[in-house]
């Protein structure tokens, strides 16, 4: 009773539990970056529905061409929000809900 369950032991306290460490160098797999994306974007864009993009910032999408050309003539929503990493709807769970609802909304859904 009492025991921090959240923490390892201090040495000499008992037995440590079992973890897992990373041990790739993620760094090594860079050059198939590219390819794991490769033709993402048409698919998206070939979606018979509705579609929504939130991003982190505008330069992830000035740097896609279909997407930017796409965006411009109305095939999708795009919304930003500034200051996010990859997982926006964790960095700013308010703001995200907010988006969504009127997406939804917007498309009868």
């Amino acid at each position: 009773m009492g025991e921090d369950k959240g923490r390892p032991p201090d040495e000499g306290e008992g037995e440590a539990e079992e973890y897992y460490e990373w041990i790739t160098d993620l760094r090594e797999s860079e050059r198939y970056w590219r390819g794991w994306f490769r033709g993402l974007s048409l698919a998206f864009l070939a979606l018979p529905a509705p579609k929504l993009l939130v991003l982190a910032g505008y330069s992830l999408l000035e740097s896609d061409r279909e997407l930017c050309s796409a965006q411009m003539q109305g095939a999708f929503e795009v919304q930003f929000m500034q200051g996010g990493g990859h997982a926006l709807h964790e960095d700013f769970p308010q703001a995200w809900a907010r988006i969504l609802y009127r997406f939804l909304r917007w498309n009868g859904v």
